[in-house]
């Protein structure tokens, strides 16, 4: 939603949902055509909009509201490393790219960013980003080997990927937009698939009829 672009306004995501905030985004957004003298109704579409303004100023208090009485806690023993490789959308989702991609995300992981950095070793968790292979993870040992490789002991994975239930004879197969959690041992700890994708991103509306 556009009024999320900061951490002030995203707060009332918290009451509203991400679906009920894009609708108050484009109502306050598009609130300043109610000026204009083209409408018949001038004083009715005024009040409307003081009404909306007044709305866009609750958000912005409850916002600055609840940053301002929040209690931050500080986690101990937990050390992120985030890797977000720069591949071309073009180039990610092409099955001949798998190994190159895998092995660049390994070396990446890997790099010391300077000298007497301890790279992985001082690692917990090591973040890797949404669809991250051209594969299914599962279904590529050799993959998960090489992570086991590469991870510390205690070290974690928390990666996504695209997931699907083993094949069944007769029925078509179904794909999952996935977050995997994967142990020092090339295992997966857990898994959980994405509720709310992304219409005609990440699935057709109105398949059957479309």
């Amino acid at each position: 939603a556009l009024l999320a672009a900061n951490e002030v306004m995203m707060q009332a995501l918290s009451i509203t949902g991400s679906a009920s905030y894009v609708f108050l985004s484009v109502l306050i957004f598009s609130a300043p055509v109610l000026l204009f003298d083209a409408y018949e109704n001038v004083p009715m579409a005024r009040r409307l909009f003081w009404s909306i303004a007044v709305l866009f100023s609750g958000l912005l208090a409850f916002g600055l509201l609840r940053l301002a009485t929040a209690e931050t806690q500080v986690q101990a023993g937990i050390n992120l490393r985030i890797i977000q490789p720069n591949i071309p959308q073009d180039d990610k989702f092409k099955p001949e790219n798998a190994r190159s991609i895998l092995e660049r995300y390994l070396e990446m992981s890997s790099r010391s960013t300077e000298p007497g950095n301890l790279g992985l070793l001082a690692t917990t968790h090591l973040v890797w980003p949404e669809s991250a292979f051209p594969f299914i993870l599962t279904e590529q040992p050799e993959a998960l080997a090489a992570i086991a490789n590469l991870l510390p002991p205690g070290t974690s994975l928390l990666t996504g990927a695209v997931r699907s239930d083993p094949r069944i004879a007769g029925q078509e197969r179904v794909y999952y937009n996935s977050l995997y959690a994967i142990g020092d041992e090339g295992q997966i700890l857990n898994a959980y698939d994405k509720v709310h994708l992304v219409p005609f991103g990440e699935y057709l509306p109105f398949e059957r009829m479309l």
